[in-house]
C-alpha cells in the first residue's frame, strides 16, 4: 500500500466520482483558520483541504498518476 497526497485546491464531484471507481481510499481534512473578534474566536475559516489517496496495487497508481500527474505526491510505503 502507498499513501499519495493529492495536491489540488479540493475534490470536485467528478474527482469523487472517478476515485470510487478506481477503488481507492480517500482521506480529507479541512484545514482552517480561526476568526477572532474583540479577543475571543468566533469562527472558522476553511483555507484549503488535505487530501491523501491510499492504494492497494499498481494499476490505481498509474492511473492516479495518469490523471494528477505532478499533483500526486509519494507520502509513504506501507508493506502490506
Amino acid at each position: 500500500m502507498n499513501t499519495w497526497a493529492l495536491a489540488i485546491p479540493k475534490l470536485e464531484d467528478h474527482d469523487i466520482i472517478w476515485l470510487k471507481g478506481l477503488e481507492v481510499d480517500i482521506k480529507v481534512e479541512a484545514l482552517t483558520n480561526k476568526v477572532y473578534t474583540q479577543g475571543q474566536m468566533v469562527s472558522k475559516v476553511v483555507t484549503g483541504y488535505k487530501i491523501d489517496v491510499i492504494t492497494t496495487c499498481e494499476k490505481q497508481e498509474t492511473m492516479l498518476k495518469l490523471k494528477y500527474g505532478n499533483d500526486l505526491v509519494l507520502k509513504d510505503y506501507i508493506n502490506g
